[in-house]
C-alpha cells in the first residue's frame, strides 16, 4: 500500500509514526489543552507486504500504547510543535490509550487511533506558588476560638526538581501567605500534623496536608513557637484542703503541675536535656506565677520520656505557702479521773476479796500540742514556775473556752512539759521549705488546797 508523504510525526516514547517507518498519520492531530493536563488525539495506519511483518507491526504498536510515563513529540519537518518530556517534567505521568479501528483495515494494513494524556507542570505564573496545582484552607475555630488551621493541595514536578523537592521548597512560601491573610504570625503557630505528603509513581505529582495550631501561650524556653516542642499542653491545679486544725492555721497549698509535648525529631532527640534545661524550670516558673507571692517546695518530680516517638509527659507536686507560718496544728485533751477508792487485798481462801479503804482522788488533765511550723524551731527549756504555759499555767489561766477550766473550787498545778522537735527539710534541690513539726505534751493535775488552821499548810508531813 503506498503511503502519503507527511510533514507531521509523532514520537511516543520510542515508536515513530511517520511515513519513513511506514506508518502514516491520516487524520487530523486533536490537542486539548487546560491547567492539568494535554490530551493528545491521532490517527495512523499501518501495513506490511507480509504476515509476519503485519504481525510485528501490530504487536509493536499496541505495546507501545501500552507503555505509561513516556515523552511525547510532535514534529513538523524540523521544527518541534509539541513536546512532553518526562525528563524535563514537561509533561508529566502520560498515560496512553490505543483503539483500533474497523474502518480502513486490510488483511496487510489496519487504522489505529491513540490519545495521550500528559499532566502539565504548574508553572504557568498565575500559581501561588512555582509547582502549586490546586489547594484548600480550612480553618476551624475551637469553642475557646484558637484556630486550627488546616492546608492542603497538589504539587508538581517543574524543570529539574520532582514534585517532592518542590513541596518542601514552596510549602513555606504559601504558608506565609495563607498566614499572613489569617493575620497569625509566624510566632503565633506551630505545625502539628503532617498526615499526608502523597506522591505519585514517579514522583511528578505530590498530594499534602499540613495542620496547624494557632499559639496564644509561650512554651518552655520563653517563647511562643519552640523550634523543638510540638503541640505542648500544660495544665496546673491548686488545691487547698482544710481537713480539720486548731484556728490560726494557713495550710500548705497542693499545686499539681502536668506536662505533655511532643518533641520534632528533625531538631534534637536529646530529651533528657530539653526536659532538665527547658521544661523543668519553664513548669516551675509557671507554678510559681501561678501562686504569686508564696515560697514553693518542689515535693515530687516525675518525668516520663519516651525516646521511642520522642515523646515528653512530666507530673509535678508542690506545696506553697499561703499567709502566716503555721502550716497544721491539732490540740488533744485527756481527761483523767481516780475516784479515791484503794482496794487491798486480804489472805483469805476466796483471793478476789479487798479491803476497801479511802484513797486519794486524782484528776490530772493531758494536753498534746502537735504542730508543723515553717522554718527551723526550738526553743530553750525552762522551769515550769519560770516559763508559763500557752494553754494552762499553774493558777488555771488559760481553761477557759473550748478545754474548760479546773472542777469547781479546785486549783490546777503544772506537772510536767515534754516537748518534742524534728526538723525537716520539704522539697526537692533549690525548691525547699524548712519546716519543724513539734509536739508537747503538758500534764496538769488538780487538787482542792487545804483550808484548816492557821498553823496548817500544804507542806507535806515528815
Amino acid at each position: 500500500m503506498a503511503l502519503a508523504t507527511r510533514e507531521l510525526t509523532v514520537t511516543y516514547g520510542g515508536y515513530v509514526i511517520s511515513t519513513a517507518n511506514n506508518r502514516e498519520l491520516t487524520n487530523i492531530i486533536i490537542n486539548t489543552k487546560r491547567f492539568e493536563e494535554a490530551t493528545i488525539e491521532f490517527t495512523w495506519d499501518i501495513s506490511s507486504t507480509t504476515e509476519a511483518g503485519f504481525a510485528a507491526e501490530v504487536s509493536t504498536a499496541e505495546d507501545s500504547f501500552r507503555k505509561p510515563f513516556q515523552d511525547v513529540t510532535i514534529t513538523q519537518g524540523s521544527a518541534t510543535l509539541y513536546s512532553f518530556s518526562q525528563s524535563s517534567n514537561t509533561g508529566l505521568d502520560a498515560d496512553p490509550e490505543i483503539i483500533k479501528r474497523e474502518d480502513n483495515a486490510t488483511g496487510r494494513s489496519r487504522r489505529y487511533t491513540a490519545a495521550i494524556t500528559v499532566g502539565l507542570p504548574a508553572n504557568t505564573g498565575a500559581e501561588l506558588v512555582s509547582g502549586l496545582r490546586e489547594h484548600s484552607v480550612d480553618v476551624n475555630y475551637a469553642t475557646n476560638r484558637i484556630r486550627t488551621i488546616t492546608i492542603s493541595g497538589v504539587f508538581t514536578a517543574v524543570s529539574g526538581s520532582n514534585a517532592r523537592d518542590q513541596y518542601e521548597s514552596q510549602i513555606s512560601s504559601l504558608e506565609n501567605s495563607v498566614f499572613n491573610a489569617l493575620s497569625i504570625s509566624v510566632s503565633d503557630r506551630e505545625v502539628i500534623e503532617e498526615p499526608e505528603t502523597t506522591s505519585s509513581y514517579n514522583v511528578k505529582t505530590i498530594s499534602f496536608k499540613r495542620v496547624w495550631r494557632e499559639l496564644i501561650f509561650n512554651q518552655a524556653g520563653g517563647s511562643k513557637d519552640n523550634a523543638k516542642i510540638v503541640n505542648q499542653r500544660l495544665g496546673i491545679t491548686r488545691r487547698t484542703e482544710a481537713p480539720g486544725d486548731a484556728p490560726g492555721v494557713n495550710r500548705l497549698a497542693t499545686v499539681d503541675v502536668e506536662y505533655d509535648c511532643d518533641v520534632d525529631s528533625t531538631v534534637t532527640t536529646d530529651l533528657k536535656s530539653l526536659y532538665e534545661g527547658t521544661i523543668r524550670p519553664f513548669m516551675i516558673q509557671r507554678a510559681k506565677k501561678f501562686v504569686a507571692g508564696s515560697t514553693i517546695a518542689l515535693v515530687k518530680e516525675e518525668p516520663q520520656i519516651n525516646p521511642d516517638v520522642n515523646h515528653i509527659h512530666v507530673v509535678m507536686e508542690i506545696r506553697a505557702t499561703f499567709g502566716g507560718g503555721l502550716f497544721s496544728r491539732i490540740v488533744e485533751v485527756e481527761e483523767e479521773f481516780q475516784p479515791g477508792v484503794a482496794l487491798i487485798p486480804i489472805w483469805t481462801d476466796d483471793m478476789t476479796q479487798r479491803y476497801r479503804y479511802q484513797g486519794p482522788i486524782i484528776r490530772r488533765r493531758t494536753i498534746t500540742d502537735t504542730k508543723t511550723v515553717w522554718g527551723f524551731v526550738y526553743a530553750t527549756p525552762t522551769e515550769l514556775k519560770d516559763g508559763g504555759q500557752s494553754i494552762l499555767n499553774e493558777d488555771g489561766a488559760g481553761l477557759g473556752g473550748v478545754i474548760g477550766g479546773p472542777p469547781n473550787g479546785m486549783s490546777a498545778i503544772h506537772r510536767s512539759s515534754r516537748p518534742q522537735y524534728i526538723h525537716k527539710i520539704m522539697g526537692l534541690g533549690s525548691n525547699f521549705i524548712d519546716v519543724t513539726d513539734i509536739v508537747t505534751t503538758d500534764v496538769f493535775e488538780f487538787y482542792t488546797p487545804y483550808v484548816g488552821g492557821s498553823s496548817l499548810s500544804e507542806t507535806p508531813r515528815p
